[in-house]
């Protein structure tokens, strides 16, 4: 038994009055966006290389090396690296090693010790530099990488440490001391942005 017309015609009326009400809805003010944000990166202040062969000197700059020689093997050159002036308010602090595509092998790293441990340690800057006899201050161990000793045709990004912020974040790197061959890491840092220059090397993310 089919309803009677006046019926449906009023069921019709309210259907399409309850559609404009939602579809004119208005949006809560204040409700969030969903925008894509973009993070911040800034490269190391200071990559303080430290050699035995000069056991008290330090060697800032943007060069960093590793070196592990000798019978038995040992370090003879690690690097530290620090970062300041991470703006306040600054959250999820990520330190990232990244490398484009290498041409040739060894280009950033060659022999078969070539596994590096990182440390978080005590901040550091220009005024109270570390050196190979006197290294920053290790707080936490935080991971290990490998630096790639062959080319390869694509890119890579590794994040090492993710943590909290703070306005001044250091690191330490020495190769991995149970490795028994030797070997070498040698780069020079750059956050590329100019033509032809691709990132290499490491970089704070943050604001992510």
């Amino acid at each position: 038994m089919f309803a009677p017309r006046s019926i449906l015609q009023t069921l019709a009326v309210t259907l399409t009055a309850l559609s404009t009400l939602t579809s004119s809805a208005p949006t809560p003010e204040g409700s969030p966006t969903l925008e894509k944000r973009t993070c911040a990166t800034q490269g190391p202040s200071i990559i303080d290389v430290l050699r035995a062969s000069t056991g008290d000197n330090a060697s800032p700059g943007q060069l960093f090396t590793l070196d592990r020689e000798g019978s038995p093997p040992y370090d003879t050159i690690n690097s530290a690296i620090t970062f300041e002036y991470i703006p306040p308010g600054a959250t999820g602090c990520m330190l990232q090693l990244e490398f484009p595509p290498l041409t040739t092998d060894n280009q950033i790293a060659s022999g078969t010790a070539t596994q590096a441990d990182v440390w978080s340690t005590k901040p550091w800057n220009n005024t109270n530099l570390p050196t190979y006899n006197h290294p920053p201050v290790k707080d936490q161990f935080v991971s290990t990488t490998i630096f790639p000793t062959q080319k390869s045709t694509t890119g890579t990004k590794t994040i090492l440490v993710s943590n909290s912020c703070s306005p001044q974040m250091s690191f330490f790197f020495e190769l991995s001391n149970w490795q028994r061959g030797t070997g070498t890491v040698n780069f020079f840092n750059s956050l590329g942005g100019k033509q032809g220059l691709q990132p290499i090397g490491f970089s704070m993310i943050y604001n992510c």
